[in-house]
C-alpha cells in the first residue's frame, strides 16, 4: 500500500459554513478527508470530491457517550475519478475549521478499512492525546486523525513506533494531524503536542492492502465505530 498524496488542507476562524482545498488523486486511489470543529456543535458535514463525487461518513464523534470535545467528522471516497480537484466540505451551523484529506493506493477493492475507532477526552487538562487501539495486520496501513482544542502553536505529533505525519492543519484555536502507522495485530495510537491544551477527538482506521482475504460478514456484530472514552474528573 502507498501513499497516493497528501491534500492542501485549509482552515479558517469565525464563521464558515464549508472548506475547500485541493487534492491530486492518482488512478486506483481511496480518498480520505477529516475535518475538526471549533466548537461542540453537530454541524451535520457533508462532503464531495471533484464538483460531485459524494464522499461516505465513516466516523462522527459528536455525542459519543456524552462527553464534549470539539467534533472530528471522517469521510471516504473509494475509486474516486482521478483528477487535480476540489475536496468540498459543507455543513449547516457556522464555525472555524481544520480540515485535510488523504488518498491512498493499492487498497482492499471490497472492503477498504475495518471499523474506525474512536477516543475522545471532553474534559480541559493537560493529558497528551492517547488512542484508539486499532486491530489490524501487517502489510495493511493504519490511518490516525487526531484532532485538539489548542493555542496557536500547538500541535499534535504521532508518536507510535513507526509512525508518520502526513498532514497538519491549524488555526488560532484547533489543530488536525493525520498520521499513518504500518498496521500489526494491535496499534496503539499516541501524538504529543509539547505543551498544554484542551479536549481533543481522535480516530484510527485500519485500511486493508489489496491483497488481503476479505474478513467475514459480520451478523448481529458490532456497530460500525466503537468508542473508548479517556474521561479525568476535576
Amino acid at each position: 500500500m502507498d501513499i497516493d498524496a497528501v491534500g492542501d488542507g485549509n482552515n479558517a476562524t469565525g464563521s464558515a459554513t464549508s472548506a475547500s482545498w485541493q487534492h491530486v488523486v492518482g488512478s486506483g486511489a481511496v480518498l480520505y478527508a477529516a475535518i475538526i470543529f471549533d466548537d461542540l456543535a453537530d454541524h451535520n458535514p457533508t462532503a464531495t470530491w471533484n464538483t460531485s463525487e459524494s464522499m461516505s461518513i465513516i466516523a462522527d464523534v459528536f455525542g459519543h457517550e456524552g462527553e464534549t470535545p470539539r467534533v472530528m467528522v471522517v469521510f471516504r471516497l473509494d475509486d474516486p475519478t482521478p483528477a487535480t480537484a476540489n475536496v468540498v466540505i459543507s455543513w449547516t451551523t457556522a464555525a472555524g475549521y481544520a480540515a485535510s484529506s488523504i488518498s491512498l493506493t493499492g487498497v482492499h477493492s471490497t472492503t477498504q478499512n475495518d471499523a474506525p475507532e474512536i477516543a475522545i477526552f471532553g474534559i480541559e487538562g493537560t493529558a497528551d492525546p492517547i488512542g484508539p487501539t486499532v486491530a489490524g495486520e501487517s502489510g495493511d496501513l493504519v490511518l490516525g486523525f487526531c484532532g485538539i482544542n489548542a493555542p496557536t502553536g500547538t500541535f499534535p505529533t504521532i508518536t507510535t513506533s513507526g509512525g508518520t505525519d502526513r498532514a497538519l492543519e491549524t488555526n488560532a484555536q484547533i489543530a488536525l494531524r493525520i498520521s499513518t502507522v504500518p498496521s500489526a495485530t494491535t496499534v496503539d495510537l499516541a501524538w504529543s503536542t509539547g505543551s498544554a491544551f484542551e479536549d481533543w477527538s481522535n480516530v484510527g482506521v485500519n485500511v486493508n492492502a489489496s491483497g488481503e482475504a476479505p474478513p467475514p460478514p459480520v451478523t448481529n456484530g458490532p456497530a460500525l465505530v466503537s468508542v473508548r472514552s479517556n474521561i479525568r474528573l476535576n
